[in-house]
């Protein structure tokens, strides 16, 4: 289970809705991902908007650029199980630990 998934969860479960905060790893740790920046900020926002427990994602869009990338991950749906492995994988740079 991922850092606040639990809390996210718990929340649900007591009938509190769920918005998620900057889904792009905390910090804007994106450049050390592999691979480009572009990808991996559409690979996790369509993981966060594939969790059921979320109910809302605000992210910040601070170009148009932004908006229709935002936009163009949140309608290429819900993660493979391919990309769900890869996106795992990169994460595992940035804490070793967190995925366990």
């Amino acid at each position: 289970m991922q850092p606040g998934e639990a809390a996210f969860c718990s929340a649900r479960q007591r009938g509190i809705r769920c918005i998620a905060l900057s889904p792009f790893v905390r910090g804007w740790k994106l450049e050390k991902l592999a691979g480009s920046r572009a990808d991996n900020a559409s690979l996790l926002l369509r993981w966060l908007t594939g969790k059921p427990e979320v109910d809302g994602v605000v992210v910040s869009m601070r170009n148009k650029e932004w908006v229709g990338a935002n936009l163009a991950a949140e309608r290429a749906g819900q993660l493979s199980v391919r990309e769900l492995q890869e996106l795992e994988e990169k994460l595992r740079v940035l804490s070793p630990d967190a995925m366990d």
